[in-house]
C-alpha cells in the first residue's frame, strides 16, 4: 500500500508498509533494498495514514503486530525522566523534521531497560485490528511506542522520494 503526502510544505514522499518479520535493523535493511529508509512521521495525518495502511497489511497477515518506523533515542535521553517525551527521539531518515508526528500514549516513551538489549531505542506505531479496538498493550491505534530495536515485529514502513 503506497501513500503520498504533500502537506505542510513537505516534498512528496512515498511510504509503503511491508509485511516481514524482523528487528528494526532487519526492517531498515529491507527498506534499503527498496531504495528507501524506515520512514519518520512528519505529523498526525501521516501517522494516521501509516497506521491505517498497516492495519490492512496486519489483518491480511494474522494481526497482532506493530509497525517499525524511523527514530532513534537521543543519547542524552536514555531513560524516561531525562527528557520530555517529544524530545526523547530524533528522526534519522533525512526527510522528517520536528516533533508534530509524535503521539505518546500513557507512560510512553518509557525507556524500559533490558539487561541484554539495554534501553528501548527504536520506534513503532501501534496498530489495532479495527476502529474502536486497542492495539498492543492496550494503546490506541496510531499511537507510538519506544521498543527494543532487537524486538521482532511483522511490519515496517519504508519511505522515499518519488523517482
Amino acid at each position: 500500500m503506497v501513500v503520498s503526502w504533500t502537506e505542510q510544505g513537505r516534498t512528496t514522499l512515498c511510504v509503503e508498509v511491508f509485511s516481514g518479520t524482523g528487528t528494526a535493523f532487519y526492517a531498515q535493511e529491507q527498506c534499503k533494498t527498496r531504495g528507501a529508509t524506515l520512514t519518520g512521521v512528519q505529523d498526525g495525518n501521516e501517522r494516521s495514514q501509516i497506521a491505517n495502511a498497516a492495519r490492512i497489511v496486519n489483518n491480511a497477515n494474522g494481526g497482532g503486530s506493530d509497525v517499525w518506523i524511523d527514530g532513534k533515542r537521543r543519547a542524552e535521553c536514555p531513560w524516561k525522566a531525562a527528557c520530555a517525551p517529544n524530545d526523547t527521539f530524533e528522526w534519522t531518515d533525512g526527510h522528517t523534521t520536528g516533533t508534530a508526528g509524535f503521539w505518546w500514549p500513557g507512560i510512553e516513551p518509557s525507556g524500559s531497560w533490558n539487561d541484554q538489549w539495554r534501553f528501548q531505542s527504536c520506534l513503532v506505531i501501534h496498530v489495532s485490528a479495527a476502529d474502536g479496538q486497542m492495539g498492543n498493550w492496550g494503546y490506541p491505534h496510531g499511537s507510538m511506542d519506544d521498543e527494543h530495536c532487537q524486538q521482532t515485529w511483522r511490519m515496517y514502513a519504508c519511505g522515499k522520494k518519488p523517482s
